[in-house]
């Protein structure tokens, strides 16, 4: 997987699902997530398992840091978009 299908893939979880997902990527545990979002435990899980498939990670071992990985390189990636839009450009 390379970052833009890792991006599209992102784009299609809930608001909800990509705040989950970042918390934990910040290095919280499901219990830490569950009281920042004011929800259950079981809901974080309920939240995580399918953004990870959708994201295309089916292992739960290493999770966080393949997401954290994607999700530094998709800023990355915008910052230049930013300051240099032709550096991203393709002959498509």
């Amino acid at each position: 997987m390379n970052v833009r299908e890792f991006g599209e893939r992102w784009a299609r979880l809930g608001d909800r699902q990509r705040q989950a997902v970042r918390l934990r990527c910040g290095g919280k545990t499901n219990r830490e997530v569950a009281e920042l979002m004011f929800v259950q435990e079981n809901s974080v899980r309920n939240l995580l398992s399918p953004a990870f498939r959708t994201i295309g990670i089916e292992t739960s071992g290493d999770r966080a840091p393949v997401v954290c990985y994607y999700l530094g390189a998709m800023d990355v990636v915008e910052k230049i978009r930013a300051r240099e839009p032709a550096l991203l450009e393709t002959d498509a």
